[in-house]
Order: C-alpha cells, then sequence, then structure tokens
C-alpha cells in the first residue's frame, strides 16, 4: 500500500472515529463518570501515542525545514500530551480538584510556541522583498483584526471575569484565549502567504491547529462563563486537532521541483484573505456604535493600529506591483529577444549563419511571385572531395573550412541576393532582379575565383574547388529551379569539377540515368560485371614498357561497357568504392603474376586507404595471388594525403609489406611539397593537367620541370600521365622524366587471356611504333 493509500485510509478512520466520539459526547450524560474518564483518556492518548510518534517519524522521513517542523509539532504533541495527563491524574485518578495554576497549564501553554515554530517553520515559497514585507503586513492585519473581534466577544468577557485576585492567575486565563487568537492568525498568515492552491499536509496540519485553538477558546469562554461541563466542541476539538495532525504527518510531501512546476494563481479568496478577519471587526463595532456601548480604549488602539497597517499594506501593494510590472517588462523583453533568437535559428544555418533550406525556399518562391514573368537564377554550389578533408583532417577543420566557404559566397554576390547552405557541403544562391539572367553566370565565375585561392585550414594551406551548377529562366516553383541547378552541378562534377554547368533539359535523363546506375553499382561486383584494363607505362630512357596500370570498366548489361567516369564517382558515393578497389587489385595481381616482368600499378580511393582492415586486405591479396609485392604500385591521391600525420602511419604499414607507393594525380591536391620527404613515397604521377599543357607558355613547363627535378632530388620516380602528342614526349625527356604513360603509347585494354595452350603474356607497346606511325 502506497503512502496516499495510507493517508485515505487513515483519514476515513479518523471521520468514523470522529462521528462516533461525537455522538458519544452529545447523548451520554453530562454528569456520567465515563464521559469524564473517556474524555480525559482519549485527550491524553491521541497526543501522546498517537499524533507524536506520527509526527518524530514524519520527521525522520524528512529533510531541511519540514524535518524541522515535523519534529517541533510532535514537541507541541508531547507537551500538551504530558499536560493533559498530569490533569487526569488528578481529575480521575485522584478524584480532586485540579489545581490552578497547576503543571497542567504548563504543558498546555508550553505546546503554543511550538504549534507556532512548527506552522512558521512549515517549507514554502521564497518571496521576493515587497512579497515578504506584505506577507508580513498581513500577518500583522490578520492577528490584530482577529484579536479586535475576540476581544469584543469572548476574550473581554474572560478577562474581566477570570477568577482569582492574583495577577498570575489572572494572566494565565487570559493566556490562552490569546494564544488561540494569535495560533489562528498565523496559520491564516500563512496560507496567505503561501498565494497559490494550498496542497500536501498543510491543510491537515492548518485544520488541526485552528481545530486546538477554539477548543481551547471555547473551554475558556465557558469557564468564565461559569458553563463548561463535558462540553462536546471543547472536548472534541482537542483529541481532533492532534488526530489531523497525525494525518498530516501521512501525507506525502509535494517535491521542490513539482511546486516549482505548478502555477500561482492569485485566487479572489487569497487576495481577499487578509480582509476577511475583519468583517467581524467591523460587525462588532457597528452593533455596539447602534446600541451606545462604544467600543472602549483597547478596541479603538487595536483599530488605529489596524487601519495603519492597512495603508501600510496599500503602499507595500503599490510598490510590488510597480515591482512586478518592471519584472515583467524584462520577462517580455527576455522572451522577445529569445523570440528572434528562435527565429534566427529555425531560418538561419547555425554553423555559417547563412540562411538556411527553409528561408531560401522561402525567399526563391517569393521571388518567382513577385516577378511573374521574370526570370530567376540559382546557382548550386558544391565543395569537391569535402568528404576527404573531413576523413583526413577531422570534423572541426571540415567545419571551419564550411564557415570559410560561405564567407567567400557571401563576397561574390550583389546586396539583396542570397547564400544559403543548403546542407552538408552544399550551398546555395539565388540571383534577383532585373538583371539575374546576366548577373547569375558572372557570380559563378566569381565564385570559381575565389575558390581557387587557397584556404587556411588546421594550420595547412588546402586548395579546395568547387562545382557549379546555373539554372536560369521562367520557372512556376522553386522546387524546379533547385532541382534544375542541382542537376546541372552534378553535371559539373561529372565533366571533370571545378567548373560550372548551365542547366540544360537533357540532363534530367542523365539524372534518371545516375540513379538507375547508383542501384546497379553496389551489385555490379558480386555480378562479375566488372573488367580490368591495362594501360602501359613506358621507361622513357629505354622506350620500353616498364607495367601496366590497372583501370576499371563496367560491362553494364544493358548500356554496354562504360568508362570509369560514368560509374567510379557514383561508388565512392555509396561506398561501393571499397569491395570494387579490392576486387580491381586482386584480379590485376592474378593477371600480373603470370608476366615474365614488369609492375602492376593499382589506385586505392581515399575510403581504401582509411579502412581499418586496408593493411590486413592488402596482405590477403599478396598471399593469395603469390605476386612479388615488389612488383605491385599501390597509387593513393594526393587528396588524401590533407593530414599526412593521421595518413602516415597507415602508408608505413602498407610499404613494410614490401609493396611501392605512388602518389597519383601529382599537382592537383591540397597539402604542401613537406609530406614527400616523411611518407614512404616511391613514385610521384604528375597529372594530365600540366602534362597536356606542355608546349604552352614557359610558366605551365617551369612548374612540370620542378615536379621532376624535386622528384629526382628526393629519389623518387617521375610518371607523366597523359601523353598524347610526340611534342608532349619529347618535352618530358628533356626535363629528365623516368617514365609516361597516354593515348601516344596505347589505349587500355583488356585483360589478357588463357587457352590450353598455356600463358600467352600481354604485347608490349613499343613507344618508337607508336612515335614513327
Amino acid at each position: 500500500m502506497s503512502q496516499g493509500q495510507r493517508g485515505r485510509v487513515a483519514l476515513v478512520v479518523l471521520a468514523l472515529s470522529t462521528v462516533a466520539y461525537l455522538a458519544f459526547l452529545v447523548f451520554a450524560p453530562g454528569s456520567d463518570r465515563s464521559v469524564t474518564v473517556l474524555n480525559d483518556l482519549g485527550q491524553t492518548v491521541v497526543p501522546l501515542f498517537i499524533a507524536a510518534p506520527a509526527l518524530v517519524a514524519a520527521a525522520l522521513r524528512s529533510a531541511g525545514r519540514l524535518r524541522t517542523s515535523w519534529f517541533l509539532l510532535a514537541a507541541a504533541a508531547i507537551s500538551w500530551g504530558l499536560g493533559q495527563a498530569v490533569w487526569s491524574w488528578f481529575e480521575v485518578a485522584l478524584d480532586e480538584p485540579v489545581p490552578y495554576p497547576g503543571l497542567a497549564d504548563v504543558g498546555y501553554l508550553a505546546a503554543v510556541p511550538f504549534l507556532l515554530a512548527g506552522v512558521l517553520v512549515f517549507p514554502s515559497r521564497s518571496l521576493r522583498s515587497m512579497g515578504r514585507a506584505r506577507a508580513v503586513l498581513d500577518g500583522l492585519i490578520i492577528t490584530s483584526a482577529m484579536v479586535f473581534a475576540s476581544y469584543g466577544t469572548f476574550l473581554g468577557v474572560v478577562y474581566k471575569t477570570s477568577g482569582g485576585e492574583q495577577l498570575l492567575e489572572r494572566t494565565i486565563a487570559v493566556t490562552y484565549p490569546v494564544a488561540d487568537v494569535v495560533t489562528v492568525a498565523v496559520v491564516v498568515a500563512v496560507l496567505v502567504r503561501r498565494s497559490q492552491r494550498v496542497s500536501g499536509p498543510l491543510p491537515l496540519v492548518a485544520a488541526g491547529v485552528v481545530s486546538l485553538a477554539v477548543a481551547d477558546s471555547v473551554f475558556a469562554y465557558l469557564t468564565a462563563k461559569g458553563a463548561y461541563g463535558n462540553d462536546p466542541v471543547s472536548d472534541l476539538g482537542w483529541p481532533l486537532g492532534f488526530a489531523l495532525l497525525a494525518l498530516a504527518a501521512c501525507v506525502p510531501m509535494e517535491t521542490a521541483a513539482e511546486e516549482a512546476a505548478r502555477p500561482l494563481p492569485q485566487s479572489a479568496v487569497s487576495i481577499a484573505m487578509p480582509y476577511l478577519p475583519m468583517v467581524p471587526g467591523v460587525a462588532i463595532f457597528i452593533g455596539r456604535s447602534a446600541t451606545g456601548a462604544g467600543i472602549g480604549p483597547f478596541l479603538g488602539v487595536v483599530g488605529a493600529i489596524i487601519a495603519v497597517l492597512l495603508v501600510a499594506r496599500q503602499v507595500v501593494t503599490v510598490l510590488e506591483n510597480r515591482e512586478l510590472n518592471r519584472s515583467l517588462e524584462h520577462t517580455v523583453a527576455e522572451l522577445r529577444e529569445r523570440e528572434g533568437q528562435l527565429e534566427f535559428q529555425a531560418f538561419h544555418d547555425p554553423l555559417t549563419h547563412l540562411a538556411n533550406r527553409a528561408l531560401f525556399r522561402d525567399r526563391l518562391d517569393h521571388a518567382l511571385q513577385q516577378r511573374r514573368g521574370e526570370a530567376v537564377s540559382v546557382l548550386f554550389v558544391d565543395v569537391d572531395d569535402f568528404k576527404t578533408v573531413n576523413d583526413s583532417l577531422g570534423h572541426d577543420a571540415g567545419d571551419r573550412l564550411l564557415v570559410s566557404v560561405g564567407e567567400r559566397l557571401r563576397a561574390c554576390v550583389r546586396l539583396g541576393d542570397t547564400v544559403a547552405r543548403i546542407g552538408g557541403d552544399e550551398f546555395a544562391i539565388l540571383v534577383e532582379g532585373d538583371s539575374a539572367t546576366a548577373e547569375g553566370p558572372l557570380i559563378a565565375q566569381r565564385v570559381l575565383a575565389a575558390m581557387d585561392v587557397p584556404f587556411s585550414v588546421a594550420g595547412r594551406d588546402l586548395r579546395i574547388t568547387a562545382s557549379l551548377g546555373l539554372a536560369t529562366g521562367l520557372y512556376e516553383s522553386g522546387e524546379g529551379v533547385l532541382q534544375d541547378a542541382d542537376l546541372a552541378m552534378y553535371a559539373a562534377k561529372a565533366n571533370g569539377k571545378a567548373r560550372v554547368e548551365l542547366f540544360e533539359q537533357g540532363m534530367r535523363t542523365t539524372a534518371v540515368d545516375r540513379l538507375e546506375l547508383v542501384a546497379d553499382v553496389q551489385a555490379a561486383v558480386e555480378a562479375g560485371e566488372m573488367v580490368v584494363y591495362l594501360q602501359p607505362i613506358v621507361d622513357l630512357r629505354t622506350l620500353t614498357v616498364e607495367g601496366h596500370e590497372a583501370l576499371v570498366r563496367w560491362q553494364h548489361p544493358q548500356r554496354g561497357l562504360l568508362g570509369p567516369e560514368s560509374f567510379v564517382p557514383l561508388a565512392e558515393e555509396t561506398g561501393a568504392i571499397v569491395p570494387m578497389g579490392w576486387w580491381v587489385l586482386e584480379r590485376a595481381c592474378e593477371q600480373a603474376v603470370a608476366w615474365p616482368t614488369g609492375r602492376i600499378a593499382v589506385n586505392m580511393a581515399a575510403r581504401q586507404v582509411l579502412d581499418p582492415a586496408a593493411v590486413t586486405t592488402v596482405t590477403a591479396i599478396l598471399s593469395r595471388t603469390g605476386i612479388d609485392p615488389r612488383r605491385v604500385v599501390l597509387e593513393i591521391t594526393e587528396s588524401v594525403l590533407l593530414d599526412a600525420e593521421a595518413i602516415g602511419h597507415r602508408l608505413h604499414e602498407l610499404r613494410a609489406l614490401g609493396v611501392l607507393l605512388a602518389i597519383d594525380d601529382f599537382g592537383t591536391g591540397y597539402s604542401s611539397l613537406s609530406y614527400l620527404t616523411r611518407l614512404p613515397v616511391d613514385i610521384v604521377k604528375i597529372d594530365r593537367s600540366f602534362v597536356e599543357r606542355l608546349g604552352g607558355p614557359p610558366g605551365d613547363e617551369l612548374l612540370v620541370r620542378a615536379v621532376v627535378q624535386l622528384a629526382a632530388s628526393l629519389g623518387l620516380r617521375s610518371v607523366g600521365e597523359g601523353v598524347e602528342t610526340p611534342g608532349q614526349l619529347e618535352r618530358l625527356q628533356s626535363f629528365g622524366c623516368d617514365a609516361a604513360q597516354g593515348y601516344l603509347f596505347g589505349h587500355p585494354q583488356a585483360e589478357p587471356r588463357f587457352d590450353l595452350g598455356g600463358l600467352r603474356p600481354l604485347r608490349a607497346v613499343n613507344p618508337r611504333e607508336a612515335l614513327e606511325a
């Protein structure tokens, strides 16, 4: 049974016991000694053996102010119970008059400060300075009003008719009703101070204390009148009051979190509470004035005090209202600021503080609506190879790069254009106005030029490019123009990246094809649709084939033979590049092991290098194929080396297997040349974009010459890629380049085939024949 259920059961038992006890007091003869014995027994047992243990148990379960309050109320029960025990001893056991004043009075009166302290210490919400002042004034008003009302009814009678000529007897006789009035006033003031729906044990505590005070006041009044004799009201009030305190100890206290979560409504009753005790006083004043009796000097002084307190309370109320108004104004200002922040967060990217997709769409739709019949331009910007930056340098460096990209994009547009981060490494630019069609391409060129300047990220200068898609024209919906710009951006990536493409209708068909390829490429390796082609690598000193590079092709069942540009970017996006790359490595090694001589070079994608199982996988492939590791060259794009320190350990592990390492597409990456001295690199492959400019401006040739000389000084072999003309070959030879590959020496060709006659090695392409042809 839970604590709440036990409290409800106790409440039912208490109600039934009260009804039974009250019925006995009403219908039993007042002179019957059994009534006296039962009264004394109940008034002794309930406080000492029911209330006190329950209150002590509640204190032991509690902490802080609540614990202190329960202990104080328990002390009051014990004190009052001991006083009643003395009274019962004389009245029941000795059958003698109870001494007055005596030890019983000590117990009764000592219980009063414990009761008052227990009620005042009972936990309640903290109040502001003006709230505390109002609470104090409310307490004083209530106390003064109740003193006025009680003196005008029974307290004056008790004082005037208090027996005995001794001052002590008169003082004690008056102390009882005065203490009762103060006790009730404190209870009412505490209830007013809480100023919200009262819950938990406090209502029962208040009811118990009021029951004790009322019973005590009735007893004092009847005694002063000489009319007391086992009165049901007073006799029932004392045990009922302590029973209510015991019941309060069984009710769970509301937690601080629950109380803080509950609102603080100011009801009409709570506002009028301080003034309600004045109603009896006003009635007394009117009645006495009507009869000509007057109120006397004491009540006159009390009335004046009440008037002063009321004026003071009104002043405090005005000041409190001002304080609340200032607090409300401050809260409203904070809410408006918070609302502005939330609105900004809802429509802006938290990283770059650019507009987000939602705000971009809103402005795009607004522009289309306001400028019906006029063209708009939208640029879709995607950072090339951003995943490599994240994987190599970490997400923090990637975030800083995105912030820098956003700043540069903002510097490329006009006032009134919108730059937004759509998501990830994708940005969009809305170009509005009469010149949107003409301005769109100009902004695109400014963006490409801005991206051409290296980015300083994590202490490194990174060369970052971007692919741009531009959609310009008349559109009905914002979604349509965004989709077209997105398609144009993918076309830019497919055509070599670092460029801008204008949307064309045929791109939609290309996009559908791309979606189909994404679904097909993931199953292509398992379906056996991939094939390995070989392109010769020629020694430029002897003009003989020194090895081959393995290049993957896709024999698509419907589309035929597809080149790497059609599916490798998709495989990199989907992650299919990892199993595909390992398959190519193993197939190339299987073929090369049958050759009498020559190396086999195989590309390793960034995801393969970063694969935790990379070293284990390469080891297994070398073991299964039986190839000499020194004949295997693993080609790694320069972009993988963004963080040479992080990737260096992996490269050293691969180099320890005996394979050679080559940097592919040298010159298109992001880092300085210093990593060439720190990484276990054997070969530098000069990117075709530099080789194809040989024979052009002198500056282009100087760059290639410098790379060749740098490689030679570091003991590395240099290989020129994309050699297509005799002039390019001659320039590379004059620079001292070690090797080259390209269409001049032969196109990629199919893997060698085997027949029953045994091994038929791949025929080497003779460069001299290619030049003479």
